[in-house]
């Protein structure tokens, strides 16, 4: 089942390790990025800083959306990581399993053009990627921790 997807430039860091992964029970981390998918050395950072108990999987953004369409990842309590909106979003609308995307650790690919909260910082082709995939029914929400009140992202905020 998936847990969470979310966006955070960051991937795998404290967040997700202290706050998310124990209050979702989780017991997986699938990192949605092709520049980490093909390198080593990302690879073993993340395996790093991922909770002790939790099974990490990196995988390209293709594969991600095979993975998560496919029945493999039932067996999980799942937290999706991408580190971009356009991955997420890519994602989301591929993968029918993911109904509402977090933009808690959100920093644009280009220039910054509108803040949502304190960590989400949104270029104009993030905010073009979010209305096409809300659009299609993927819900946004802002929060960094697990703790913080659920706020839901609407047309008016981008």
């Amino acid at each position: 089942m998936i847990k969470l997807c979310r966006v955070d430039s960051r991937l795998v860091h404290g967040q997700t390790v202290f706050s998310w992964y124990p209050t979702l029970e989780a017991n997986a981390i699938l990192v949605v990025s092709d520049e980490c998918a093909a390198s080593k050395e990302r690879i073993q950072a993340l395996r790093i800083a991922k909770p002790a108990d939790a099974k990490l999987v990196v995988k390209s953004v293709e594969d991600s959306i095979v993975a998560l369409n496919g029945s493999a990842v039932d067996k999980y309590e799942l937290i999706v990581v991408a580190g971009n909106v356009h991955d997420a979003c890519e994602v989301a609308r591929a993968c029918p399993k993911i109904t509402s995307v977090n933009l808690g650790g959100a920093r644009p690919l280009g220039d910054s053009v509108k803040e949502l909260g304190p960590a989400v910082r949104l270029s104009q082709s993030d905010i073009n990627e979010i209305k096409k995939a809300m659009a299609d029914g993927i819900e946004f929400e802002v929060r960094q921790v697990a703790s913080e009140k659920k706020r839901i992202v609407t047309s008016f905020d981008l």
